[in-house]
């Protein structure tokens, strides 16, 4: 009997909507086939899908200064085809999906944290993993 616990994965469609349409090497179809891969893949024990939650405001704020987190929000929805501080390319889903994708994080260190998996892996985008306090790339 295998008493290991499994790797979580979080995913949702959601991330889809991400669809910034300049030349940006990180697309929406990658969700598809890495999800694909994870799914196909024979994991022992099997990997566990999580669902994420969506970030709210205060959860953004552990880690990204105030300033920074309106300047996201207004270039969204301004409209803007990229973010002003870093060159993340967005459109008008953008924040919207980076909540989710926060929150497809922290549901995910909750899962670990808690016990209910022995690791996680989060399918989110935008990715974030060069984002920084005041700034995203």
């Amino acid at each position: 009997m295998n008493r290991r616990k499994p790797t979580a994965v979080v995913y949702n469609d959601v991330y889809k909507l991400h669809a910034p349409l300049g030349n940006a090497p990180e697309f929406a179809v990658r969700c598809d086939a890495v999800m694909a891969a994870l799914r196909a893949a024979p994991f022992d024990p099997p990997i566990v899908e999580l669902a994420p939650r969506l970030a709210q405001e205060e959860d953004l704020l552990l880690c990204h200064d105030r300033a920074y987190v309106d300047s996201v929000r207004r270039d969204v929805e301004s409209g803007r085809a990229a973010l002003t501080a870093g060159d993340t390319e967005i459109n008008e889903h953008s924040w919207l999906v980076a909540r989710w994708a926060a929150g497809g994080v922290l549901r995910a260190v909750d899962a670990v944290a808690s016990g209910e998996a022995q690791n996680a892996f989060c399918a989110v985008r935008p990715p974030g993993h060069h984002a920084g306090v005041a700034r995203g790339e």
